[in-house]
């Protein structure tokens, strides 16, 4: 965007052209840029650190939830009866498991499986952040994260299985291609895999149940999540509070309007 109107879209963001001394060593034919201020979120201290706050303010309760038979839905709230809670509202952040449930089940969801792999390399020295058809992530000396494969079909998260081998070779692959030159000294660590709830437009499906408007659901974010969830959550606190709408885009019904 460009004109006055785009100071608040584009705020502090810089953008700078890389120079050959920046970019030696690295694959990058058609150059490269810097972007700052940029962060990454690290999912799982975030998550311990979540999941910490809220249980020194008793609002986590950590329990198995049978939600056909434990799930009470009256015009005036919610109630779980297993563990005696009452809301206004629930929302269903499921993730692919909300094709099991009665309210949800016929999400458009498309999962796509996702591995990453940590990796040794002792010969680099990477300090920020690299992308390019992928990304390596430093974790300190000569440790790297490299990621992610995403593969429509399997839907379980076995590593060593043909389809983790596969990732594995495509990481390893995807490592060599930002150099160049060989990378004889690259060990693989650690291989993780998960299983994204993607949707079958790669857009968010959320929205309220058109029968039971208090009862939300929070899905298809994909490979985005991290960066998505905050604004959909706010959108969907709108929609209950307000009865702001949400656009058609994001709503998981949008085949059917």
């Amino acid at each position: 965007r460009t004109g006055p109107e785009s100071a608040d879209y584009v705020g502090s963001l810089q953008v700078e052209l890389l120079s050959a001394s920046d970019l030696s060593g690295f694959a990058a034919p058609w150059g490269g840029f810097s972007m700052s201020p940029a962060a990454r979120l690290g999912t799982e201290a975030y998550v311990d650190a979540t999941r910490a706050f809220l249980g020194q303010q008793g609002l986590l309760f950590d329990a198995l939830v049978d939600l056909q038979h434990e799930l009470v839905l009256t015009p005036q709230c919610m109630r779980i009866e297993g563990l005696d809670l009452q809301a206004r509202w629930i929302a269903l952040a499921q993730g692919l498991e909300a094709r099991s449930n009665a309210w949800f089940g016929g999400l458009p969801l498309h999962p796509a499986r996702g591995d990453v792999l940590e990796v040794f390399a002792g010969s680099k020295q990477i300090e920020h952040v690299v992308h390019r058809d992928g990304w390596i992530v430093p974790l300190g000396p000569s440790r790297y994260l490299l990621g992610a494969t995403y593969a429509r079909d399997p839907q379980e998260c076995l590593i060593e299985s043909p389809v983790g081998l596969e990732a594995r070779a495509e990481l390893i692959g995807r490592w060599e291609s930002f150099f160049d030159e060989p990378q004889a000294d690259v060990q693989w660590i650690e291989q993780r895999a998960s299983v994204r709830p993607a949707s079958y437009d790669r857009h968010p499906l959320i929205g309220s149940h058109p029968e039971h408007r208090n009862l939300v659901c929070l899905n298809g974010l994909g490979s985005k999540g991290s960066l998505m969830a905050p604004r959909l959550a706010q959108l969907l606190l709108d929609e209950l509070e307000f009865r702001t709408p949400i656009e058609k885009v994001l709503r998981y019904d949008r085949r059917k309007v």
